[in-house]
């Protein structure tokens, strides 16, 4: 249900990890309103530093400037700064959290490396050529087991006799010719997320309406059948709701209405 993250979030500034705050759950304010994008370095136009729910993907192809603009990729800040965002960064707040399995793959990696150069080495020895390339083995150690985890989860859910779950989800109506006149599907995100909806292999003609957690109606939009363009949420959403072309229109259901959800 969204409730844990499998990698601990956080930020460390300064490359210090006793500064290191904790980022609990995808809502914490802290996290959800200071994080932005930059484009200054890459090629697109438009505003720059803008929050992802605000970003813009205009693309501005150019030469490669080394000086100014040389990349596809938007840079993530954080209060403004600069921020990395990969296996290392991942790996020392796992370890600064104290979270036991990251830190023991990264204790044993400084505990083997202090062998070799004969002298004690601490975690500020990631920051270097060397340590990114430990804490990107060491992220991969971390994940093979977390997908063991998560296909053991899998196997255990389908054993109590849910094998219907995860096919439903990814067929949706797909495939479906007609649709009663009040009939549709519901959609419910393991946790709230900007949601997408496309139409590959669907005939029917439908309008989405993305919900969020307090059951507030953010946005109604028309999917155009066999249209592989994804029509997203213009929020954070926990659920999606398809019913034929016209439903709510029809029904008088609007933007900001409220559902009850049991």
């Amino acid at each position: 249900e969204g409730t844990e993250f499998d990698l601990p979030g956080g930020t460390i500034m300064g490359g210090d990890i006793k500064n290191m705050k904790p980022i609990k759950t995808f809502e914490d304010p802290y996290f959800r309103d200071n994080v932005s994008e930059s484009i200054a370095s890459s090629w697109y136009k438009g505003g720059s530093n803008l929050h992802p729910w605000k970003g813009e993907t205009n693309p501005d192809p150019g030469d490669f400037d080394p000086n100014g603009k040389y990349s596809w990729v938007k840079s993530p800040r954080f209060e403004g700064k600069p921020m990395q965002v990969g296996p290392l960064a991942q790996m020392l707040v796992g370890f600064a959290q104290g979270h036991p399995a990251i830190t023991k793959l990264v204790g044993d990696a400084l505990s083997t490396a202090s062998s070799l150069a004969k002298t004690k080495l601490g975690p500020g020895v990631l920051h270097s050529t060397l340590g990114r390339h430990a804490a990107r083995a060491l992220r991969c150690a971390y994940l093979g087991d977390i997908a063991l985890k998560h296909w053991q989860l899998l196997i255990d859910n389908i054993g109590k006799g849910d094998a219907k779950t995860f096919e439903q989800r990814a067929q949706g109506l797909m495939f479906r010719k007609a649709l009663c006149e009040d009939c549709g599907m519901f959609f419910k995100f393991s946790s709230p997320k900007f949601a997408g909806m496309w139409m590959k292999n669907t005939f029917v003609p439908l309008d989405v309406a993305f919900i969020d957690r307090k059951g507030v109606i953010t946005d109604i939009k028309p999917l155009t059948p066999h249209s592989l363009e994804s029509v997203g949420s213009s929020k954070e959403v926990l659920y999606a709701l398809e019913m034929n072309q016209g439903w709510f229109a029809e029904n008088n259901i609007k933007v900001g209405d409220q559902i009850t959800i049991d």
